[in-house]
């Protein structure tokens, strides 16, 4: 059991979108990363169904691919153009990205 933990700085707005055409997206958290720099969303596919996710955010951002621990997932193919990620999302897998702002990414350089 845990209080919430306010952000420290200005959390990224996001969409999720299905663009794949089949299945369903849920969004199940977005949260604080364990290491503090930046944040994690959680999604995962509900009907059982291969499709795509389409990500648009409210800034430029970096996206990576992490497994429930929050290691990253290299073999997991996120494209990034402008403020707009996608990647594919396999029937009933569960997704965890790493998101990172450009300002957080200045910070820690």
């Amino acid at each position: 059991m845990t209080t919430p933990h306010p952000p420290t700085g200005k959390i990224p707005t996001l969409s999720l979108k299905n663009s794949g055409g089949k299945g369903e997206l849920i969004a199940t958290a977005l949260k604080h990363s364990e290491d503090g720099s930046g944040y994690v969303l959680r999604f995962y596919e509900a009907q059982g169904q291969d499709t795509s996710a389409t990500i648009d955010f409210d800034q430029p951002v970096r996206v990576e691919a992490v497994d429930l621990l929050e290691r990253p997932l290299p073999h997991i193919p996120i494209k990034v153009k402008g403020r707009t990620a996608t990647l594919p999302v396999g029937h009933n897998q569960i997704i965890s990205l790493h998101i990172q702002t450009h300002s957080e990414l200045a910070i820690a350089d």
